[in-house]
């Protein structure tokens, strides 16, 4: 059920764009005047919805409302830990930083940001710094979005504590399973039969 809130948002330093995982860099902002722009409609603003349609209309109108609400806050910064919301690499302003952190393994074959973007076309998509696992993978996103990275690991890794290995010969399997079928209802990624428009569109260009 969306939460409808009648008030408008606080003009802030900075934008936590999608609330999900923020928890894990929120005590690294904590004496910084931040506002949360939800991007799962968990909080929906009523008045930045009604400027929304009246200055673009219906079209597009989850986009529109984005930019309206960061418009209105009139952040210094944007930061997510969505590292791969199409919505987010999409938006562009001259006077407003995007940072994002890794939120997971990143590749480039299918299904995944980089296999997107390695279709697409140029200049649609942009970040300005990644906080990334690693050297290797901060480059990826240097060459697909043009930006700046820091490499500083998993962020949600880095919080746990190191603990001694008790048995030394034990063994432990980590694996990360990712099903092929994807959220439309989520600007994520996109589905097979775009993957296939853009395999079809790049062969004929050869």
């Amino acid at each position: 059920m969306y939460n409808l809130s009648f008030k408008l948002p606080k003009r802030a330093e900075i934008i936590i764009y999608d609330n999900n995982n923020s928890k894990y860099f929120l005590p690294y902002i904590k004496n910084k005047k931040y506002e949360i722009l939800y991007t799962r409609k968990e909080k929906i603003y009523f008045f930045v919805l009604l400027k929304t349609i009246f200055v673009y209309g219906f079209k597009n109108i989850y986009y529109n409302y984005k930019k309206e609400f960061i418009n209105i806050v009139k952040p210094k910064f944007l930061i997510t830990f969505t590292d791969n919301d199409l919505d987010f690499l999409k938006l562009k302003f001259q006077k407003i930083k995007k940072l994002a952190i890794q939120n997971s393994y990143r590749r480039t074959c299918f299904p995944d940001l980089f296999s997107f973007l390695k279709y697409e076309k140029k200049n649609i998509y942009s970040l300005d710094h990644i906080f990334c696992f690693g050297d290797y993978i901060g480059k990826k996103y240097q060459s697909y979005l043009g930006c700046n990275f820091t490499t500083i690991g998993s962020l949600k890794n880095n919080i746990v504590k190191k603990r001694k290995i008790i048995n030394k010969n034990s063994l432990a399997y980590i694996s990360q399973f990712r099903p092929l079928k994807t959220n439309k209802s989520k600007n994520f990624l996109f589905d097979y039969k775009n993957f296939n428009k853009f395999m079809i569109h790049s062969s004929l260009k050869k």
